[in-house]
Parts: C-alpha cells; sequence; structure tokens
C-alpha cells in the first residue's frame, strides 16, 4: 500500500515537472499585465495633477522620462539579481516594492512629493528582465521564442488596462488602489510557490564586471538598437497620438482616446505573432518586412491621408512594431547565454530605452518649432528604413542561436576558477537549450569500470531512474563499449534496450542520443540526450560534442594528466562529491518540504563549491 501511494506522489510530481514550464508562462503573464497596469495608475494621476497646474505638454515628458529612468536603473540591477538570486526571489521583491508607492497615491496631492511618487512608479517596470529570465530558463530554444513575447504582449496589454480604468481614479474611486495593493502583495505571495526558476547561480564579484562582461556577449549591442526603435516608435504613440489626432484631424477627446488604445492593443495582439515567426527562425524577415512597412505607414502620416485612410495606416504601424517588439523579445531570450539572461535582458532593456527616449523629445521638439508632427514622423520612417536595411546585414545575429553562444561561454567559464561538478551541471543545461533536446545526463566510469551519473538537467524522477539503468543492454553500456555515438529515432522500436526504452517511452521520450566522453583515445564517460520528438536530435551532434569534450576537459582543469592512476583519482573525488551533493538534496528535501530540484536550486549559486555547501546542509557547519 505504502509502495502504491509513494507511485501515486511521484506521478504527481513528474506531471507538475513537465507543465512547470507552462505554469512559470503563466505567472510571469499575470505579472507582466499587473505591474504595467499598476504603472499606468500610478502614472496618470500624476499626468492629470500636473495638467491641472497647466504643465501638461512638458509636464508628460518630464513626469515619464523621470520614471522611465528610475525603470532603466532598475532593470539593470533586477536583471543581475535574477542571474543571481532566481525569479523566485526578485518576483515578490519587485511586486512589494510596487505595492509601497501605489498605496501611497491616495493621500499624494502636493507638486513637491510628485516627483518623488513617479520615479517609484518606475520600480514598477523592473520586472522585465526577472520574467524575460524565468521564461527562457523554463522552455527550450525552440519553443522559447513565443513564450517570451507572450509575456511581452501581458505588459501592453496591462498599459491598455490600465488606460480604461485609470480615470476612474481620478473622479475619486479609490477602491481600484485597495485592489490594486491586494493584487500585488497576493501576487508576491504565490508566485515563489508556483515558479520553479532555474537560477544558474551566477555570482560576480561587481556590478560593473557583469555589466562589462554583458556588453561583451556578441548579440547585446544589435538587440539594445532592435529593442529601442519599436519601444521608442510605441512610447512615441503612448505620449502624442492623442495630439496628433487632436491637431491634424481635429478629433475629440474620447475618439482619438479610442483610437490610441487600440493602436496599443494591435500591438499587444502582434507580439507572439513575432515571436512565434522567431521560433522558426524567421526572425531577420520579420523584421526586415515590420520595419520597412511601419517605415512606410509612417511616411504616409507625414502627410495625413482622409481619416479611414488614416486608422488603417495607424493600425498597419501598430501591427508591424508589435510583431517587431515581439521578435526582439524572442531574439534576447533564445541568443542570450541561459545563465545570463537576466542580465542580458537588463542591460538591453536599460539602454534600450535611454536610446528610445529620444524618438518622444524629438516629437515634443518638432512640434514647438513647427506646431506639427511631420517632420518627426518622416525622421522615424527613416530611422525604420535604415533599420530594415542593418538587419538585412546583420545575418549573423539570426545565424549564431544558443548552439555557438553555449560552447562559447562554456569555453570561457574553463579560463577562471570553477567548480567541476557545477560546470558539469551548466554543460546539461546549456544542451537542453539547444533545438530538439529536452533532457541530458552526465555518466563518468568509476574505479570498477561502472557508469555512474554525476550531473543531469533536472532533478525529477524519471530522468534520475533512466541514468541509473546501466545493465550490459543499456545505450550507455553500449557507447562505452564501441567509443561511437548511439542513436535511435523512435525508443518504442527499440527492443535492443528492454529496460531503458519503456522506461524512457513512459517518460515521455521519443528519441535519444549517447555521446561518448573522450579524453586521449579513452573513454571516460557518456552524455544522454532524450527528446520528446520522434526522429529528433539529427543536427546539434558537431555542438554537444564540443560541449562533452570540454566536460572532458574540466575533469582534469589544470593538470597536465599523463598518469591514468591520476585521472582515475579525480573522477573518484568527482563520484564522492555527487554522492555528498545527492545526501543534501535529501535532506533539504525532507527538511524544507520541497522537491529534489528546487533543493538541488538550493544548494547552488553562493559562490561556494557545490560539495562544501553539500556539507554544510548536512553537518550545519558553514564552509571555511
Amino acid at each position: 500500500m505504502r509502495s502504491a501511494l509513494v507511485d501515486i506522489v511521484r506521478n504527481v510530481n513528474e506531471k507538475t515537472a513537465r507543465g512547470s514550464s507552462a505554469v512559470t508562462a503563466m505567472v510571469i503573464v499575470v505579472g507582466f499585465a499587473l505591474t504595467s497596469w499598476v504603472w499606468t495608475l500610478l502614472v496618470l494621476p500624476q499626468v492629470a495633477l500636473t495638467a491641472r497646474f497647466g504643465t501638461a505638454a512638458l509636464g508628460q515628458v518630464m513626469l515619464l522620462s523621470a520614471s522611465l529612468a528610475m525603470t532603466m536603473v532598475g532593470r539593470l540591477a533586477a536583471g543581475i539579481l535574477t542571474d543571481r538570486c532566481g525569479a523566485r526571489v526578485m518576483l515578490p521583491a519587485v511586486s512589494v516594492a510596487a505595492a509601497v508607492p501605489l498605496a501611497v497615491v491616495g493621500t499624494v496631492e502636493s507638486i513637491p512629493a510628485q516627483p518623488l511618487l513617479v520615479c517609484a512608479a518606475g520600480v514598477t517596470g523592473t520586472m522585465f528582465p526577472v520574467g524575460i529570465a524565468a521564461v527562457a530558463r523554463a522552455y527550450p530554444v525552440r519553443r522559447r521564442g513565443l513564450a517570451v513575447a507572450t509575456c511581452g504582449a501581458a505588459s501592453l496589454g496591462g498599459l491598455v488596462v490600465g488606460a480604461l480604468t485609470g480615470p476612474a481614479l481620478l473622479d475619486g474611486r479609490r477602491l481600484v488602489l485597495v485592489l490594486a495593493v491586494t493584487l500585488l502583495v497576493g501576487f508576491a505571495i504565490l508566485a515563489p510557490t508556483l515558479l520553479r526558476d532555474r537560477s544558474q547561480g551566477i555570482v560576480e564579484p561587481a556590478l560593473r564586471r557583469t555589466f562589462t562582461r554583458t556588453l561583451g556577449i556578441p548579440s547585446t549591442c544589435r538587440l539594445v538598437l532592435l529593442y529601442a526603435v519599436p519601444f521608442g516608435i510605441m512610447l512615441a504613440i503612448m505620449l502624442y497620438l492623442p495630439a496628433y489626432l487632436n491637431v491634424e484631424y481635429g478629433l475629440a477627446r474620447t475618439p482619438r482616446e479610442g483610437l490610441t488604445v487600440g493602436c496599443l492593443a494591435v500591438a499587444a495582439v502582434a507580439r507572439p505573432i513575432g515571436g512565434w515567426l522567431a521560433d522558426r527562425n524567421a526572425g531577420g524577415p520579420t523584421l526586415v518586412t515590420c520595419f520597412a512597412v511601419a517605415g512606410a505607414c509612417a511616411l504616409a502620416q507625414a502627410f495625413p491621408p482622409p481619416l479611414p485612410w488614416g486608422v488603417l495606416t495607424l493600425g498597419g504601424a501598430a501591427l508591424c512594431l508589435g510583431m517587431a517588439s515581439g521578435t526582439v523579445l524572442a531574439l534576447i531570450g533564445s541568443l542570450a547565454p541561459t545563465g545570463r539572461v537576466g542580465a542580458v535582458a537588463g542591460v538591453v532593456s536599460s539602454v534600450g530605452i535611454a536610446a528610445a527616449l529620444g524618438l518622444p523629445a524629438l516629437m515634443f521638439a518638432t512640434y514647438v518649432l513647427d506646431g506639427s508632427f511631420g517632420i518627426a514622423l518622416a525622421v522615424v520612417a527613416a530611422l525604420l528604413v535604415a533599420t530594415a536595411a542593418g538587419v538585412r546585414r546583420w545575418r549573423s545575429l539570426f545565424g549564431m542561436r544558443t548552439e555557438s553562444a553555449a560552447v562559447v561561454t562554456a569555453a570561457g567559464t574553463l579560463v577562471d576558477e570553477f567548480d567541476p561538478i557545477e560546470f558539469l551541471h551548466r554543460v546539461t543545461s546549456w544542451c537542453v537549450d539547444l533545438p530538439e533536446i529536452d533532457a541530458a545526463g552526465l555518466l563518468v566510469v568509476d574505479h570498477h569500470g561502472h557508469l555512474r551519473a554525476v550531473a543531469s538537467s533536472a532533478e525529477e524522477n524519471a530522468l534520475t531512474r533512466l541514468l541509473e539503468i546501466q545493465d550490459a543492454q543499456s545505450p550507455a553500456q553500449e557507447c562505452l563499449r564501441t567509443n561511437a555515438a548511439v542513436h535511435h529515432a523512435d525508443l518504442a522500436a527499440a527492443a535492443r534496450w528492454p529496460h531503458f526504452a519503456p522506461l524512457a517511452v513512459q517518460a515521455g521520450f521519443g528519441s535519444m542520443q549517447v555521446l561518448p566522453m573522450r579524453l586521449r583515445g579513452q573513454t571516460i564517460g557518456v552524455l544522454i540526450l532524450l527528446s520528446r520528438q520522434l526522429g529528433a536530435l539529427n543536427h546539434t551532434e558537431d555542438t554537444v560534442q564540443a560541449l562533452v569534450d570540454l566536460a572532458a576537459v574540466s575533469l582534469v582543469h589544470e593538470h597536465a594528466v599523463r598518469d591514468p592512476k591520476l585521472l582515475l583519482t579525480q573522477r573518484q573525488a568527482l563520484l564522492h562529491g555527487r554522492a555528498v551533493i545527492e545526501q543534501a538534496k535529501g535532506v533539504l528535501a525532507a527538511r524544507l518540504g520541497v522537491d529534489m530540484d528546487t533543493a538541488f536550486t538550493l544548494l547552488r549559486g553562493h559562490g561556494r563549491p557545490l560539495v562544501d555547501m553539500a556539507r554544510y546542509a548536512i553537518n550545519g557547519r558553514p564552509p571555511q
């Protein structure tokens, strides 16, 4: 009876783990929508208060600029901290920080307190890198673009809802404030319980070094420009489209505000389309087409067409900008190394916001000097066309997927001091980020000649049981005997592995690949790759073999090993360390009531060797 109950609980845990990526995306969607809505509620009353004192035109620009400046600083810090601490820590922190200024809105009505309150509103925008990092780590690279872009759509959706519900605050309906604070605090409580963020435990000695290293990633600077262009134009639309419709078409307040909200809604709906296209390696053509068409629409609006056609061109521009921004968000999630997604998202969005603020300033300056927006729209059209032309020349940006980024990052890790066990776990994480790979495990040969697991991409029961099957008729033993890669496109038909294949199929895997880990002609271990698709894993062998070779080098890092006994001793120390870590995981899981995957995450990211932290968890003595 007890064993049956254990099996039921184990099956429930495995289903929850497989669905954790969707749960993560849902949590981030809610968080993005909620904080965007709160940002709108914080800013709108302050803009109205400024208008009451006769400073509406310049006041809007200054207030929003102050809020965005706070967001820039916050996103940079939040992105770096997310890589160190994980989204489970940062999401509640951002939510609570956003709830505090919102609670103060009901009591602040004087001008001196206004700038400080609007700057505090900028804190609500710092959730962006936290959410992007969490979603990127939860999804494989081939499905990451749609997930990240959908979260971005929720952010725009929150702005739309905030614009529709914000006027209620101006009428003195404080119930909305109470509801917003309640929702933020509730989100801060629930998010950590639902989220399973795979933090990589990146620990840098200083924020400046992290910022410099992030800018050194080849794709970062180009992503900054690609992020700044659509973001800046959508910010200008939010600020000045109502004034443009008033000047050029003489529309009343309600229809021009309704058309502005409609353009933002269209852009929100279009973002997931751009992410979906990016997943299908169509990011480059999508950006070129969207920027070019949006430029044509902006040029048409520089010479305002009759209103029915004007609505179509504005809607077309919003559609293209939404798709382009969704594609850019997908590229941020897929091109950044897994352990630095938060830092890359923070740097790209922070620097991008700084560059994007130039477009609203251009709109304001041209309107003051010329009394119209024609010149500014012509400049925007030229910028969009130039960006489209630049994207066509940046083919390397869209060809440099996670495959090459993983190898470059892995090689760079070996330069500094590192923890071998932590490095091997990162190798399995990098493998899962590659196309078609859903799970990975590393096994090394012990002093008895048996294969034993030292690292895996997840601490799930099904994967652990698969790695433990090492009889004579297992694929890992076959790879070890033949010293050659082993493939199978349909595990359901793999009769030569009577124990391994049925268990793998039961866990949801359809195909498999095993690669030897060689060092000086000797096979010292194997890497098992699993995919949920049939016939997969046909195009990643070269890249993964490079990672396997680096893993082999890591076992003898900084040692010129020519004595086989020394190599065997090092592998034995590695296996002993793995045993200590497994014991510590069990202790933490029992003590805290968490699963093994969460327990392992708690051991990582402290700037200490994993084995030292494991011993500390077991005996309670801090590492020396």
